[in-house]
């Protein structure tokens, strides 16, 4: 079994930046409203006795989702301060430096590369596409279920009896959170076989082992879920879920578009004329022309041969990144609207991948500035030897005569 990463000297040097970088990302949302979908949960979440907090968990709520915890966090904040912004905020803040801070330590114990975690983190702090699940109350659902799916990993990776208690009861808040924490189970089972040692065979067996009592939970909740007859995605209306082998590779182009383009700034540089037009690259739920087609296909394309390169010369911490990241995004990737606050959790292995892709190309420019830099005193080397002996030569012709 892979160890833990060794204690870094430079950990709480790096902590504090990530802090540092975290409240500096977070700090304009404290002074920041409430939009349209915020007032509407919030008021779903109202919490006037017991039984409006046990109408959370047996009634589904907004739009025929089925996520109490969330309702009960806006509720509590409701009771607490009314319709004040600061305190719904506060907490999202809250919830994202938490957020932050697990996925340096997950990406500690993944890369053991003290370099690499904190350029992960850091990135994920600040990550431009996470100014709409951090910023919007109404996303807050998204800051839970990361958070949790995160520590699910980190206490399974502990790997006593108490931590995967902890990592079950997580799981079913998760859930309760969104439902996109089904995901959960392959990943244990993938971690666990990933960090595993011996035979393939007693890996997998090891990893469903491990994943197994996540599969029951499940089951557990799929009935309570069906008893409370809220909506399932392929039932939605909202959701518009489908296996279809275009709509995934339009929001997979799409998505890599979110997450390597500050989405948002754009939109508001182009303005009222050119909205249209952005939107249906970057955020799309209905037809689409044919040359925002192409250009999403091609973005797919090139982030496939991407996701290539970094598998080949990545090693395993670019492809436990990788398989994270699409793990995570692989509800959204069957929807048909795309939205830049459901890539917050997929981001945490994208950026992985991606700070190890950057290493990666900057070791091979190191090596090769190496090989020019001794290329070049060697040609030196070898032009002042000729220059010598010509001067040698000379010198030699002048005595002669």
């Amino acid at each position: 079994m892979i160890k833990p990463h060794p204690d870094n000297p430079s950990q709480k040097a790096h902590v504090a930046l990530l802090l540092l970088a975290g409240f500096l990302f977070i700090l304009p949302s404290l002074n920041d409203g409430l939009v349209s979908d915020d007032y509407e949960l919030i008021e779903e979440g109202r919490i006037t006795g017991v039984e409006d907090v046990w109408t959370f968990f047996t009634e589904p709520g907004h739009k025929g989702f089925y996520r109490p915890i969330p309702r009960l966090l806006l509720g509590a904040n409701q009771a607490a301060h009314g319709l004040s912004p600061f305190g719904y905020h506060l907490l999202n803040a809250v919830l994202h430096l938490a957020m932050s801070l697990a996925v340096y330590r997950l990406a500690c114990k993944i890369s053991r590369h003290p370099g690499i975690s904190l350029a992960t983190s850091v990135l994920f702090a600040v990550h431009f596409i996470h100014v709409e699940p951090v910023y919007w109350v109404s996303a807050r659902n998204e800051l839970l279920v990361a958070l949790i799916y995160i520590s699910i990993l980190l206490l399974i990776m502990r790997s006593d009896l108490m931590s995967c208690m902890g990592a079950w009861g997580l799981f079913f808040l998760g859930l309760w959170c969104k439902e996109t924490a089904v995901t959960v189970p392959f990943a244990v089972g993938l971690l666990t076989i990933y960090r595993e040692i011996g035979s393939p065979r007693d890996r997998v067996r090891h990893g469903i082992r491990v994943s197994f009592p996540f599969w029951l939970i499940l089951i557990g909740y799929a009935a309570v879920r069906w008893a409370v007859g809220a909506d399932w995605p392929w039932t939605s209306q909202e959701i518009g879920f489908g296996v279809h082998p275009f709509l995934i590779l339009k929001n997979l182009g799409q998505y890599s578009i979110q997450l390597l383009l500050p989405v948002r700034s754009l939109l508001d540089i182009f303005g009222p004329d050119t909205y249209p037009d952005v939107t249906q690259i970057v955020r799309s739920g209905g037809s689409i022309s044919t040359g925002m087609v192409l250009i999403i296909l091609s973005v797919a394309f090139t982030l496939v041969t991407i996701m290539g390169a970094l598998l080949k010369t990545g090693g395993p911490t670019a492809r436990i990144g990788l398989a994270f990241a699409l793990l995570t995004a692989l509800p959204y990737l069957l929807m048909q609207g795309t939205g830049l606050r459901y890539m917050y959790l997929p981001s945490a292995g994208f950026l992985l991948a991606f700070v190890v892709g950057a290493k990666v190309v900057m070791d091979t420019w190191g090596k090769a500035g190496e090989i020019c830099n001794f290329v070049q005193q060697s040609l030196m080397t070898k032009y002042k030897k000729v220059n010598c002996s010509m001067i040698e030569s000379v010198n030699v012709v002048k005595l002669m005569q």
